[in-house]
């Protein structure tokens, strides 16, 4: 939901996420090309 929304606060949400271990890189073969692509940039984002 927050990758398809894709709103700041979402983004925000995300960040929280990956910084705690709960979102990681191995989401991102589960998801549509456009989301991942999403997801990727957020985890670039965060070093990650």
């Amino acid at each position: 939901m927050k990758l398809v929304a894709n709103r700041d606060l979402d983004r925000v949400h995300l960040r929280d996420l990956i910084d705690v271990g709960l979102v990681d890189r191995g989401l991102i073969a589960g998801l549509p090309a456009p989301l991942a692509e999403r997801l990727e940039r957020l985890l670039s984002e965060a070093g990650r």
